[in-house]
């Protein structure tokens, strides 16, 4: 190894500590950033963006009709007898509705009348365009695939599982297009509103092959139970519950809802109701009011009719976006005096939250800047320490 001339010493000695304090920072970052500390705080902000970006969808073609509380009180205690569920269907078909999302599990037989089973089959296959809902069940540390009687399987256009994961903060924020044990895999159940509207994106109509590079485990589930989840998609919330056209169940039965509402829409009916509701907490909800689980699937049938998808970067592109900033502090402080170091920190951190903002509102694109920040300040701490050692000396 060649001895460096006498010369470039003293320029060595001056940037060894500047390189391995950048390391240090770098590393900082990086280690930061694959962490869980910040992950909160990143979500936080996230979340924050995603509620400044409302959109009006009240001519929106996704229209949800509502199994509320002011139906039930007109129509009797939850469960109702399946004739109404068949008359809102041919209902709805009559209006030229697109499709129907029936967000209702159909999963035992009418042990009161069995009429009302093959009344509500016959109206589903006479629409020939209704989703109806499964979903995923452990027994005995298995995976079972848990479908509508075989009548309403039969009847129904699609199957879609209506499965949705809530991140370790209790918000749900994302689902997965595609989950099963078996290929092909299910579709969500509004991926599979879209297709049997003929609306679905080219991209999403194929369920990927178990096996392949897309797919991947939800790292929250039991890997035993050989049930694979896969293309997780963040939800762009069009806004807080009630954002989308919602009519009662039984302004829509009996008249009171004008026929053309429905004509070329996509009709989803679900449970709003008070104790038959599934209500979630999501980034545009408050403490006291949770949006209904048939409204998450309105939001994610409407971010992939209007191509609105929120692109979350990789791991490695979050660290990079995240390490770029510290390295060009320290290549600039090593250059500056102190004003113009102050300067370039502050203004490192704003170009940092710039782009996280810029992104987040005209491309959705979504990144995680706390661990830039961070080491940002840390770059400046080092920085301001050198030069009250260096003075000192």
């Amino acid at each position: 190894m060649p001895v460096p001339p006498p010369t470039a010493w003293p320029h060595l000695r001056r940037w060894l500590p500047w390189l391995w304090m950048a390391g240090l920072v770098l590393a900082l970052v990086v280690v930061l950033d694959r962490s869980d500390l910040i992950t909160r705080t990143n979500r936080i902000l996230q979340d924050a963006l995603l509620r400044l970006q409302p959109r009006d969808v009240s001519a929106s073609d996704v229209v949800v009709v509502a199994i509320d509380d002011k139906s039930v009180a007109a129509l009797g205690r939850w469960p109702w007898p399946r004739q109404w569920h068949a008359r809102l269907i041919d209902q709805l078909g009559a209006s030229g509705a697109a499709a129907i999302g029936l967000d209702v599990l159909l999963l035992e037989p009418d042990a009161r009348d069995p009429s009302q089973d093959e009344a509500l089959a016959r109206a589903i296959a006479r629409n020939g365009k209704v989703v109806l809902p499964m979903m995923m069940q452990n027994h005995a540390g298995q995976a079972v695939a848990v479908k509508p009687l075989p009548a309403f399987e039969r009847a129904a256009a699609a199957l879609g599982h209506v499965h949705l994961p809530v991140d370790d903060d209790g918000v749900a924020r994302s689902l997965y297009l595609f989950e099963g044990a078996q290929d092909p895999l299910w579709p969500h159940f509004g991926l599979a509103l879209l297709t049997v509207a003929g609306r679905a994106p080219a991209h999403d109509r194929m369920a990927p092959k178990r096996g392949t590079d897309s797919t991947t485990l939800d790292p929250i589930s039991d890997q035993r139970l050989n049930w694979t989840r896969t293309a997780r998609t963040p939800v762009a919330f069009a806004g807080p519950p009630g954002s989308f056209p919602r009519h009662a169940f039984i302004d829509v039965l009996d008249g009171t809802v004008p026929p053309e509402t429905f004509r070329g829409k996509l009709v989803l009916v679900g449970a709003t109701a008070t104790g038959i509701g599934d209500l979630y907490a999501t980034p545009v909800t408050t403490a006291k009011v949770l949006m209904p689980g048939v409204e998450i699937s309105a939001n994610l049938v409407d971010t992939l009719l209007q191509d609105r998808r929120i692109l979350v970067l990789p791991p490695w592109a979050n660290a990079l976006a995240n390490a770029l900033p510290a390295l060009l502090a320290f290549v600039a402080l090593g250059l500056a005096g102190p004003f113009w170091g102050l300067l370039v920190s502050v203004g490192l951190m704003s170009a940092l939250m710039a782009a996280t903002v810029l992104g987040a509102l005209w491309w959705q694109v979504q990144l995680g800047p706390i661990a830039g920040l961070l080491g940002l300040v840390a770059a400046y701490m080092l920085w301001s320490w050198r030069r009250m050692d260096t003075a000192v000396r």
